[in-house]
């Protein structure tokens, strides 16, 4: 039986099928990589958002006030840094504000998974005690600390912290 001279590589048709395959679960993979990006500056905000309230609470005890600011002028020796952190996105200040006794204070940051918050779910506010439990929207907990603040995006998921003294 004599051999064809064709018979010794793959067919078009094979190799079509091996690059859809593995194009397929290229794609994949980068999916759930966003994913674990996302799930990872969230993270990252709500550690933030715990480091300044901690930076702004030993303020406090200096003072006897809340600061005005989170410059790094303002808390830097309260940071191990030296350097209030920022959004790993944006690289903009995370969010606050004061009343106007400096009584009060208010730290909020947006997260980049709107699923990632929900305490009822096991999110990154799910150990935060002074959450309300319901927390679904980007607005829900500002009056609490008397001195707002707010997500840029409506329906989206914020880390608050707030200190009242």
């Amino acid at each position: 039986m004599k051999k064809s001279i064709f018979s010794r590589g793959f067919t078009l048709v094979e190799l079509l099928v091996v690059i859809a395959i593995i194009g397929i679960l290229a794609t994949l993979l980068l999916l759930q990589l966003n994913t674990a990006r996302s799930k990872a500056k969230d993270t990252k905000r709500t550690t933030a958002v715990s480091q300044l309230r901690t930076a702004a609470e030993l303020y406090y005890d200096d003072n006897g006030t809340y600061p005005p600011d989170l410059a790094d002028a303002t808390i830097g020796k309260y940071l191990a840094t030296g350097k209030a952190p920022l959004d790993p996105s944006t690289y903009a200040a995370y969010g606050y504000g004061v009343n106007a006794t400096k009584t009060k204070f208010q730290i909020w940051a947006q997260l980049e998974n709107a699923g990632n918050a929900s305490p009822a779910t096991g999110g990154v506010l799910s150990n935060d005690s002074d959450i309300p439990a319901g927390l679904t929207g980007g607005t829900e907990g500002t009056a609490e600390a008397g001195v707002g603040g707010a997500c840029t995006a409506a329906g989206a998921d914020c880390v608050f912290d707030l200190g009242i003294n």
